[in-house]
């Protein structure tokens, strides 16, 4: 078969989104085999079921509902329509928000302070519509603290008026150190630049679960909540990722925005793999990781609008899939998962795309491509091909590429690219039979942090003093010389 046969042949698509693996080497007897496998192992009825509220999350005991954050609230079970139903009711209340913000014509600058789940999806998509939506006439401006490096917020803080400021914090526990943390630095800039003249409660408003100890708490204007059945990573169309962006661009540009998601989650219930996009990729995605031990997982988006969002399915893919042990705790002895992360084109083409045309490493790489970002998008194709090439010359590795091709650059196709990446996770963990909704490992390096802290650890004391002490010292030689500190 000619290549372009090829490419005409090994593509499919739905009303507004392209997915092309023609770099895949996916033949007929492939494509068949990969069918037996979703059926074997149904992975669609365990997305339904899923939906439905089964306890997918079972090292934690808690069902899985993230898919309810945007439903349309049709053919739902019994046992989740309450559920859905305070979702929905919470999602109005983002809305009734932003237009008491727009009305009351105080808010300019809107601060998010969280970390992980909690922001990452809502940075990212602040970022990916600001590129779409002209916003002057609101005059709004997002700021996102994620970190605890009291440097930095302290001069993020410096470019606010905080007579025009409203505060978001997000942290579904309650509990998260680095939001105490943040809290804290943000308190006494306030004490020490504006003396106290800045009521933080009087201007925040907080996104939560009522579980949280912070639920209870009068410090704050307004609040928000979201419950267990929804993870940090997978909380973007939750009040965590919608209700700064709803402020910003209206309850419209949201609504289109989850109304992708929607579609996408619909087109992934269909059985036909060739009909169902998110679970297509996963099975490749699946079969290359078996054929050709890629462990290696890259993503592209040739749009600047989403230069954040490798950073957001960095986690949603690592976080998700790095497990070593299956849903029943056992450990596993097969490749799950995978490194996962990426940058924007063009970018990229002039970094680490050296090592994908002439290293000796094996990777996938998923383009992402818009039909109106013409240079863009000419840029993303020369690529794809010359990476299908060199995959000719080169039989001891392979590079393989797919494009995730939209006509336009706009909220509904930002919605769909989600989803498609969240289902795909999904399908990948059903294929993994690992749970891609707890995060073990996450949890324990919190947990040391916190017995480091209260003087708890022994070991980590002595690491950090064998550290500090030596960081005293010039090493000159074979010997150590002292000297004080700067």
């Amino acid at each position: 078969m000619s290549l372009i046969d090829k490419i005409k042949t090994d593509i499919m698509y739905n009303e507004h989104f392209t997915y092309s693996y023609y770099a895949s080497f996916i033949s007929d007897f492939k494509l068949k085999k990969m069918q037996k496998t979703s059926d074997k192992h149904q992975l669609v009825e365990r997305f339904l079921e899923m939906q439905n509220g089964c306890v997918e999350n079972r090292s934690e005991n808690r069902m899985v509902l993230h898919h309810l954050l945007r439903h349309s609230g049709n053919n739902l079970s019994e046992s989740v329509k309450d559920i859905y139903d305070f979702y929905r009711c919470e999602k109005e209340k983002c809305y009734e928000f932003s237009k008491e913000i727009l009305d009351e014509k105080k808010y300019k600058y809107f601060v998010q302070v969280g970390v992980g789940g909690s922001i990452l999806g809502a940075k990212f998509l602040f970022k990916a519509l600001n590129d779409i939506y002209d916003k002057k006439d609101k005059d709004f401006r997002a700021e996102f603290i994620c970190n605890i490096d009291k440097e930095r917020i302290c001069r993020q803080l410096d470019a606010l008026d905080f007579d025009k400021t409203l505060f978001i914090f997000a942290t579904k526990s309650g509990n998260t150190k680095e939001i105490e943390i943040c809290t804290k630095i943000i308190n006494e800039y306030i004490a020490k630049k504006l003396n106290n003249s800045f009521s933080l409660a009087e201007n925040s408003v907080l996104i939560t679960s009522r579980t949280s100890p912070l639920s209870a708490s009068g410090d704050f204007k307004k609040k928000f909540y979201i419950d267990n059945n929804i993870g940090g990573r997978f909380s973007v169309s939750s009040a965590m990722g919608i209700l700064v962006n709803s402020i910003v661009y209206g309850k419209d540009i949201i609504e289109e925005f989850l109304s992708g998601m929607r579609y996408i989650d619909e087109n992934s219930k269909n059985k036909n793999i060739l009909e169902n996009l998110a679970l297509f990729s996963a099975l490749v995605n699946y079969y290359e990781q078996i054929k050709y031990k890629i462990d290696e997982n890259i993503i592209s988006p040739y749009a600047e609008g989403l230069r954040d969002f490798p950073d957001f399915l960095s986690q949603l893919f690592m976080e998700s899939l790095g497990k070593d042990k299956d849903i029943t705790g056992k450990r596993v002895y097969y490749r799950t998962g995978g490194f996962f992360f990426g940058e924007r084109g063009i970018s990229c083409q002039h970094s680490f795309y050296q090592m994908l045309h002439n290293g000796t490493q094996s990777a996938n790489i998923e383009f992402v491509a818009f039909k109106d970002k013409e240079a863009l998008l000419g840029n993303c194709l020369s690529q794809s091909i010359a990476l299908f090439k060199r995959n000719r010359e080169n039989r001891y590795r392979k590079v393989l590429n797919k494009i995730l091709y939209f006509d336009e650059y706009n909220a509904f196709n930002i919605g769909q690219l989600v989803a498609f990446y969240e289902n795909k996770v999904m399908f990948l963990g059903f294929l993994y039979n690992v749970n891609s909704y707890d995060q073990e490992g996450v949890e324990f390096g919190k947990k040391l942090y916190r017995e480091l802290e209260n003087g708890e650890n022994k070991e980590l004391m002595q690491l950090k003093k064998a550290l500090d002490d030596n960081s005293k010292c010039a090493i000159k030689g074979k010997g150590v010389e002292k000297h004080e500190r700067i």
